[in-house]
């Protein structure tokens, strides 16, 4: 194997995350930096989710093709630094790969250089001891050369190199020294990267190679012991910003001003262009939860109207429609969303239902009928949205399909 396509990278990807979501709970339990919450894992698993079943679930043919979707997806679904800087990592990976449809060893190994310095511009003060370390070890060590015979020694050789970093976290960070522990973003990208070796044949399933440094201590439950902590930085949050010809690398240092122990600054040109609606069945959850004044309620009911909500390009939530009348109004919800889009183009699209699935897969058909949908899929509503907006709520996301 000269060369690796969309379908080959698509299957070594696949491996990767299973690797990683098997892992969440142990990642989980060995977090202690940058905050000791215990939730590494589970943002590593969630960022991965969202690619394994958008971009991984399709047959992509160009590998290029595979690694922007993928890129997107990840950074879409970033959850948390680990998350974020992740998606980074994946995002410098495309951009350098282009749209070539396979790519040979060198060329990948340059895109995986490319990926790591686009994950150490994403943060403001890169530390090492974490996954900017594994990650550099690891792009470091893929040999550029043009002829490379052996792409499963190859990669064997890189992933040893960044299991030996992994071991090595320890001493660069205090903090997993005192916990006993790797650094859980660290183990995530090398579970990644195991999950990948697994499908190039021959890799072992062993957490650390023999010799790495071990730490030989139980990390069981390394993320309570938060008495180092910091308590003025107790939380992650994020935000999102919007705007033309924005650079990552400009954005760092306000972004650093802003009195946080660490800030990344991670994103794609795709989120600013998702439209989404929503129609809730009743509006009794969301006058409860302050989104609506009580008399909104009455007013609504009084004239049989069904609200239509959507997020405008500033990130709020408001009311932009309405439909009268209960008869076929998933029929006339989705002639109203086709009627705000342009439908000679194609289209991503989702349809989120709270509890309400036959009412969800009706309306999913119908936007199908309507608009030419590249991807489709039909999930359930997170527990935000059922607790603001009640059961029976139906949300549509559209993405532009092309680049």
């Amino acid at each position: 194997m000269r060369h690796i396509g969309g379908p080959g990278l698509r299957r070594a990807l696949i491996g990767g995350v299973q690797r990683v979501i098997a892992d969440r709970e142990t990642l989980n339990r060995i977090n202690v930096f940058s905050v000791a919450d215990g939730d590494t894992g589970s943002n590593l698993s969630f960022t991965l989710a969202s690619v394994l079943s958008g971009a991984l679930s399709q047959r992509i043919a160009g590998a290029g093709e595979l690694m922007r979707r993928v890129s997107e997806e990840a950074i879409d679904g970033g959850r948390g630094n680990s998350g974020a800087i992740l998606g980074q990592f994946l995002t410098g990976i495309a951009a350098n790969m282009g749209d070539r449809v396979a790519v040979a060893p060198h060329q990948l190994a340059l895109a995986v250089r490319a990926g790591a310095r686009a994950a150490r511009e994403a943060v403001s003060e890169p530390r090492e001891g974490t996954m900017f370390s594994v990650i550099t070890a690891f792009a470091e060590a893929l040999e550029h050369r043009e002829e490379v015979h052996d792409i499963k020694a190859w990669f064997a050789h890189a992933l040893a190199v960044a299991r030996n970093a992994l071991a090595y976290t320890p001493q660069q960070l205090p903090v997993l020294l005192k916990a006993g522990v790797v650094d859980a973003g660290a183990q995530g990208f090398v579970d990644l990267l195991q999950g990948i070796g697994v499908f190039l044949g021959g890799e072992s399933t062993a957490r650390l190679a023999p010799g790495a440094g071990d730490t030989g201590s139980e990390p069981m439950h390394a993320h309570l012991q938060r008495g180092d902590a910091d308590p003025t930085h107790r939380w992650c949050s994020e935000c999102l910003l919007l705007g033309e010809h924005l650079e990552l690398v400009t954005l760092r240092a306000p972004v650093a001003g802003l009195d946080a122990s660490c800030a990344v600054v991670a994103g794609s040109a795709m989120r600013p262009r998702t439209l989404t609606w929503a129609m809730a069945a009743d509006l009794g959850m969301v006058v409860r939860g302050g989104r609506l004044p009580a008399w909104s309620r009455r007013v609504a009911d009084l004239l049989g109207l069904t609200p239509i909500a959507r997020i405008k390009s500033s990130g709020k939530l408001g009311m932009v429609g309405g439909l009268f009348g209960r008869r076929h109004l998933i029929e006339r919800f989705a002639r109203y969303v086709t009627r705000q889009v342009d439908k000679k183009r194609s289209w991503r699209l989702i349809v989120g239902h709270c509890d309400a699935l036959s009412q969800g897969e009706l309306l999913l058909d119908c936007l199908r009928q309507r608009l030419d949908c590249r991807d489709a899929w039909l999930v359930e509503t997170g527990p935000a949205i059922g607790a603001h907006a009640g059961p029976g709520t139906l949300v549509v996301s559209l993405q532009p399909a092309e680049s």
